[in-house]
């Protein structure tokens, strides 16, 4: 399977594509009367295809085209993809494999979300969207499409998630602290911190293992580049009452929205593991508390050293 940008000679098979009945029973197309009232549109995608503000792509098997990925609106960052594939080609991968391909690529040029939706009796659609990886999420919408009222139903992925990690996995978290760059932030309280290997089995036990409602602990995972960028973490402070929190991107992966992202989905999970407040204490000087002033925080107390920062989880 190959995604690659539409090619003029594609007309007779994107003509096809937009003019097969059982596609259109649930991908939305105009009604063509005949096939070359369709060739506009390919004409208009074929252009879109090499517009680098759209992503259109076809979907190739064994040198021929079988079906294409389109978007079908962009803003801020998140991205929703259509997708085809003609029905003799159904049954053998190629949607799950182009929409894989497609979600990788899109991370790649730095979407932070990438969502398909389809409606809710399109059940073979919304199983090739869950083997890409995509969740559902709290959002339907009614579209009405000839003369119908379909339930359309929606998921997405995030170029970044929450992974719980493994103990031998921890030798992530060791070079992490370890390294100079990326613990600068950490300079007043000691920099570095030594996680040798002796301590990861009862710290394992206590932040992750253990399934203590007080410790969360995961590891930031970016899909795009299939590797650990930073962990992210909140525990309950018996001594103020206040849950804190703490994000680490690894210095070589900063300026990438990893910090962003990773703000967002540790204020998700604790918002739904039912915490109504988070806390971070920050050093003064320390750049990030801008990033936790957009995201939601706001200061709480300033001092020479230190500023603290809260974001209430509505």
């Amino acid at each position: 399977m190959e995604l690659r940008p539409l090619l003029p000679a594609d007309e007779p098979a994107m003509v096809e594509l937009l003019t097969n009945e059982r596609i259109s029973r649930t991908y939305m197309l105009p009604d063509f009367e005949a096939r070359e009232a369709a060739i506009p549109l390919f004409r208009r995608l074929l252009a879109l295809s090499r517009d680098s503000g759209h992503f259109v792509r076809g979907i190739c098997a064994g040198g021929q085209l079988v079906g294409f990925l389109n978007d079908v609106w962009i803003r801020d960052g998140v991205i929703e993809l259509g997708y085809v594939i003609h029905p003799a080609h159904q049954g053998r991968g190629y949607a799950t494999a182009a929409l894989k391909a497609a979600i990788v690529q899109l991370f790649r040029q730095g979407y932070r979300e990438v969502k398909a939706g389809a409606f809710s009796e399109n059940a073979a659609s919304l199983r090739v969207m869950e083997k890409a990886g995509m969740q559902p999420v709290p959002e339907t919408e009614e579209i009405e499409y000839r003369g119908r009222v379909h339930l359309c139903v929606y998921r997405s992925v995030s170029a970044l998630a929450l992974a719980t990690p493994t103990l031998p996995e921890l030798a992530f978290r060791k070079a992490l602290l370890a390294d100079p760059q990326t613990m600068s932030y950490n300079r007043a309280w000691g920099g570095t911190i030594d996680f040798s290997e002796d301590r990861w089995k009862n710290w394992f036990r206590k932040w992750v293992a253990g399934n203590d409602p007080r410790y969360f602990y995961r590891y930031l995972y970016s899909r795009a580049l299939d590797t650990f960028v930073g962990e992210a973490a909140y525990h309950f402070d018996a001594d103020t009452g206040r849950w804190l929190c703490d994000v680490i991107v690894q210095a070589q992966y900063r300026n990438r929205g990893f910090g962003t992202l990773g703000l967002q989905l540790l204020s998700e999970a604790a918002k739904e593991n039912g915490i109504a407040e988070l806390y971070d204490e920050i050093l003064s000087d320390n750049p990030s508390i801008r990033l936790f002033l957009k995201n939601g925080f706001e200061e709480v107390s300033r001092t020479e050293t230190a500023c603290l920062v809260k974001k209430i989880l509505k």
